[in-house]
């Protein structure tokens, strides 16, 4: 059984208009979306900007409560949980957020942003948790004489350290990483990138990992799942997603990643036409209009996640015809 099954999950955010503000239409911002992870593994995430993925990630900490679906962590529905047990959920399920700079209190030091989620869950003392706070800076690569140091002081790389040992100080069972190496250089990016898979297979941690980098996804991820306008469209292993993608959503996102080696080049593949408006259900349109040299594999038939290989499925309602196209593309 996994440890996190999401099923069905929807955010939807009206839009109100007129004096009585009457709801004249949704935002489906998350629409409809099943994923499952594994204790100690580490799924991807990736899409777009305004895809859904921030969104789908808060939501399932109930940051942001959902509209509709159901996330279960280790057995326990999580939508079910009120007051002190969502209090208690939470200590087993944490976020590491995008900002390094607006995550950390400004006021507080980072031993009392480390020690305070002890103290509030009721795992230790003020003095246990100063202790437990040194170990976790330490942890993280930085030193307990930095206890006393407040956020300002620190570079964007350490920020994002102390946010990683914020995260690690209730042991969580799943840590939803929200693009957070997206705001650092690329030098720092490998060291925080490293730190979290270390983390990893130390604590059996498991990750939910948000980002617009396939190369960072592929670093660190065994699977990832591609969203668009709040769906998943195409999930399966990370080397059969990066080296055979079937979605044409898919093939134009690593088009767009430039080339490891020098010399060679992608063939970039340009989307055709405008994004469909997030407001509209789910439909066809939301494909052909985008992929129209594709529209046979979307027009005939339910659109539903389908099964290509085993692990990998595809958003479409004819796989056949995405398959050859695949082929095509190939030879």
């Amino acid at each position: 059984m996994a440890l996190l099954e999401v099923r069905n999950l929807r955010k939807w955010f009206p839009i109100r208009r007129g004096v009585f503000g009457k709801t004249v239409a949704q935002v489906r911002a998350v629409d409809g979306v099943d994923l499952s992870l594994d204790a100690g593994s580490a799924l991807g995430l990736v899409g777009e900007s305004g895809c859904g993925k921030t969104t789908l990630g808060r939501c399932l900490l109930r940051l942001i409560e959902p509209s509709t679906g159901s996330v279960v962590l280790d057995g326990t529905d999580v939508m079910q949980l009120k007051g002190g047990s969502l209090r208690t959920f939470r200590r087993h399920m944490q976020m590491i957020f995008q900002d390094p700079y607006g995550s950390l209190n400004p006021r507080l030091t980072v031993g009392d942003i480390l020690s305070e989620p002890l103290i509030v869950h009721g795992l230790a003392d003020r003095a246990g948790a100063e202790e437990q706070a040194g170990v976790l800076l330490e942890r993280v690569g930085l030193t307990r004489a930095q206890l006393g140091h407040y956020p300002h002081q620190f570079s964007g790389g350490q920020r994002q350290r102390i946010g990683i040992a914020r995260a690690l100080a209730l042991k969580p069972k799943v840590i939803v990483c929200d693009e957070p190496v997206s705001a650092l250089d690329v030098s720092v990016q490998a060291q925080v990138l490293n730190l979290l898979k270390d983390l990893q297979q130390e604590f059996g941690i498991a990750y939910l990992f948000i980002s617009h980098d396939l190369a960072v996804v592929s670093h660190l991820c065994e699977r990832v799942a591609v969203m668009y306008l709040g769906e998943i469209v195409e999930i399966g292993p990370v080397e059969r997603i990066l080296n055979q993608p079937l979605h044409p959503y898919t093939q134009a996102l690593l088009s767009a990643v430039p080339h490891g080696e020098p010399g060679k080049h992608r063939t970039r593949i340009v989307l055709e036409g405008d994004p469909p408006s997030p407001l509209e259900p789910s439909s066809a349109k939301r494909f052909t209009s985008r992929f129209p040299h594709h529209a046979d594999a979307f027009n005939d038939g339910d659109i539903t996640l389908r099964e290509a290989s085993p692990g990998h499925s595809v958003r479409c309602a004819r796989l056949d015809v995405l398959q050859d196209f695949a082929a095509k593309s190939v030879t």
